[in-house]
């Protein structure tokens, strides 16, 4: 049985491209976040960080996507599942809150 090296290398290199595909967004997906007083803490399948803040540099809700991205100071992503972090929209407001305060200290 002759062996097709053109058909494996396609098969291996799909395969290859569909487990990035889901390892990405799967390795920067947030797990769980914890507020402290002036703090969160921000917990992946492999980082766990604590931010201030002031180290958020974008926050954006996508109302028809199931994630919101969280962009920290250190150029670190994070994808905000929905459904997962319940409930989201008092992460959000907690957020966005403490983010508002913040730049309003910064203007005066």
């Amino acid at each position: 049985m002759a062996l097709n090296v053109g058909l494996l290398f396609i098969k291996y290199s799909l395969l290859l491209f569909l487990n990035v595909g889901y390892f990405c967004p799967m390795s920067l997906e947030v797990d769980e976040i914890e507020f402290l007083d002036d703090k969160f803490r921000v917990k992946t399948i492999f980082v766990r960080k604590t931010y201030s803040f002031k180290d958020i540099v974008y926050w954006k809700n996508y109302p028809k996507l199931s994630f919101a991205i969280l962009k920290t100071s250190d150029k670190f992503i994070y994808l905000v599942n929905k459904k997962d972090l319940q409930p989201f929209n008092v992460i959000e407001a907690y957020v966005l809150t403490n983010i508002n305060i913040l730049k309003n200290v910064k203007d005066t």
